[in-house]
């Protein structure tokens, strides 16, 4: 005897199909997306390395010249750092002076409100 199928577990079969399918149909859209967007990124990264070097050609420097603005450049970062490090050790003091104060103060305090 054939077994016969409950209206209630067909209409169940029939909704996992169906949502089997909208998953395949969403896996093969974002398939594509991702697709999609990978050729955009190697389309970029293409373009992205012709600019540069684009840019470096046109910002060479001719040799007798390179050994100067090295040294300017290498002058100016040096002094720069020199002067943001004195910057933060004038920083670094003042807040050791601050904190000294305030341990005085606290004692100070202490001392008027424990007489």
């Amino acid at each position: 005897m054939p077994e016969e199928i409950n209206p209630y577990q067909g209409q169940l079969l029939g909704d996992v199909n169906a949502r089997i399918r909208n998953l395949e149909e969403k896996q093969r859209i974002l398939k594509d997306r991702l697709l999609l967007i990978g050729q955009n990124l190697i389309e970029m990264r293409e373009r992205s390395n012709e600019r540069t070097l684009e840019i470096k050609k046109d910002i060479e420097i001719p040799y007798p010249y390179h050994a100067t603005v090295k040294k300017i450049v290498s002058s100016t970062a040096t002094s720069y750092w020199r002067t943001v490090i004195a910057g933060l050790l004038q920083a670094k003091k003042i807040e050791k002076d601050l904190e000294t104060a305030k341990v005085r103060a606290l004692k100070h305090f202490n001392e008027i409100l424990f007489r």
